[in-house]
């Protein structure tokens, strides 16, 4: 295969990929924008205008609720394994459930749904995500591959914290589940790659990176304590 082959390839799979992200990022943004309208306009005389405007973004958010939820129906479930990185179905799958995560940046309601409990807790169920009502996070955080996580009660998620399931290395998509436990506190510029474990009662002060390990109950690890690899010293801290 020559290069210029390769560059067409290339090409097609790049306009393939815009047209994943416009169905199913920018779709249910902008479906969700007309539905509200449609119901706000069906509305007047019904409710007070004034009352409507106060509560249309409330609105927006439960229309894009239902409408996220139907979008994620729709496609394949995620694989855990590792993949080569090209056009099969495991990485399209990917690709899709990644694109879809990325419409609420599009609508302009990110802020705002990680400002409320159940904003944002109706949000991550309606992507896939095993998390519980009372998850605690920053307005900025980020978090990948939403059917593949699991995080327990009472956990708080820091400023710029990222968690993700997935790793490209060396022309491969690997994906692993990541799984956070009870009373677990993530602070700022945290990151959680794939494959990773943490019990229960954990405190992981800011700037630890643990990727595909298991952190036992109870540990604590200090601020950059874990950024390369385990710490030299004692990775499993008991509680202090």
């Amino acid at each position: 295969m020559s290069k210029n082959d390769f560059k067409k390839i290339s090409w097609k799979i790049r306009g393939i990929l815009d047209f994943v992200s416009f169905l199913y990022t920018y779709c249910p943004a902008i479906f969700s924008f007309m539905l509200t309208l449609y119901i706000c306009e069906h509305s007047i005389g019904k409710i007070n205008i004034y009352i409507l405007i106060f509560l249309f973004p409330v609105i927006l958010c439960f229309v894009f609720f239902i409408i996220t939820y139907l979008f994620y129906k729709s496609l394949p479930k995620l694989k855990t394994g590792q993949f080569e990185l090209k056009m099969s179905i495991e990485v399209v799958a990917w690709y899709l459930h990644i694109a879809l995560n990325r419409s609420s940046k599009v609508l302009g309601l990110r802020y705002l749904i990680n400002s409320f409990f159940i904003l944002r807790y109706l949000h991550l169920r309606s992507l896939g995500a095993k998390v519980k009502f009372d998850l605690g996070t920053s307005l900025d955080f980020v978090i990948a591959d939403l059917p593949l996580i699991t995080i327990g009660s009472n956990c708080t998620i820091g400023q710029n914290t990222y968690i993700s399931c997935h790793l490209i290395s060396d022309n491969k998509l690997f994906l692993s589940p990541v799984k956070i436990g009870n009373n677990v506190k993530l602070a700022m510029n945290c990151v959680v790659g794939p494959g990773s474990r943490i019990g229960d009662n954990c405190n992981i002060e800011f700037g630890n990176n643990i990727y595909g390990v298991r952190i036992n109950e109870g540990t604590r690890l200090r601020p950059l304590e874990w950024v390369a690899g385990p710490p030299s010293t004692k990775a499993n801290r008991d509680k202090e």
